[in-house]
């Protein structure tokens, strides 16, 4: 009863406190939670008394807490946890940046007969890879691909940072649908050498062409005398 005793009277203390104070003394939700704390204190404190029970309530002893296990601030080990970029998914920064323009994406579908030629198209480059060439009349040419268009993603699949064997793979595993997802920049031709510097653009400086579609030649400028051509 001692202890019902003071903490009844803690809770006293702390309604006048907050009456007495400003800036809590508007906030109802504050006042609410002090009310019922104590009136819960009250009724635990009331239902333990007894009649004739006259004996003086000594004050109560002061609580000390001890433990047996020693505490100790240990930081966080982030080297055990893989960071992922939350702009991975937009694509190469050096390619797909703000700094340069680019129209909507747009979705390709090209049906051949089974059996049939290929596409009509001519992919080079990695990460992302780019539309070489594009054969006149074909169903490429048909379905709306031009020459430095950048495959973004093929089947639902994203190709941005995929590459050169993977997209070639890709293409040639779906076999009469081919279904694509393109993006044509507006502001550069990434075909063509930058006047500036003999270093080509990232996604063309290094990787193989492949004329991944049609059994006619490529067109001229898309496949170099040190690059390796893949034909289906």
């Amino acid at each position: 009863r001692a202890h019902l005793r003071e903490a009844l009277l803690r809770h006293e203390e702390s309604q006048r406190l907050h009456r007495m104070c400003r800036e809590l003394k508007g906030k109802a939700a504050l006042s609410g939670v002090l009310k019922k704390s104590h009136s819960r204190a009250l009724e635990v404190y009331t239902s333990s008394e007894e009649e004739d029970d006259f004996r003086e309530l000594l004050d109560p002893p002061h609580i000390l807490a001890s433990t047996k296990f020693q505490l100790s601030l240990t930081p966080p080990d982030f080297s055990q946890y893989r960071v992922e970029d939350l702009f991975r998914s937009l694509g190469p920064v050096a390619i797909f940046s703000a700094k340069h323009h680019w129209t909507a994406p747009r979705s390709v579908q090209l049906q051949r007969l089974s059996g049939g030629e290929g596409f009509g198209f001519s992919v080079r480059g990695d990460g992302p890879v780019i539309v070489a060439g594009v054969d006149q009349g074909s169903l490429a040419d048909f379905g709306g691909m031009k020459e430095g268009d950048f495959i973004v993603a093929i089947s639902d699949k994203d190709v941005k940072w995929a590459p050169h064997e993977d997209v070639v793979k890709l293409i040639k595993d779906a076999g009469d649908t081919l279904s694509l997802k393109l993006v044509t920049p507006m502001d550069r031709n990434y075909l063509k050498q930058p006047k500036g510097g003999p270093k080509g653009s990232v996604s063309t400086s290094s990787s193989s062409s492949s004329g991944v579609s049609s059994g006619q030649p490529s067109p001229a400028g898309s496949v170099t005398s040190h690059h390796q051509q893949h034909k289906n």
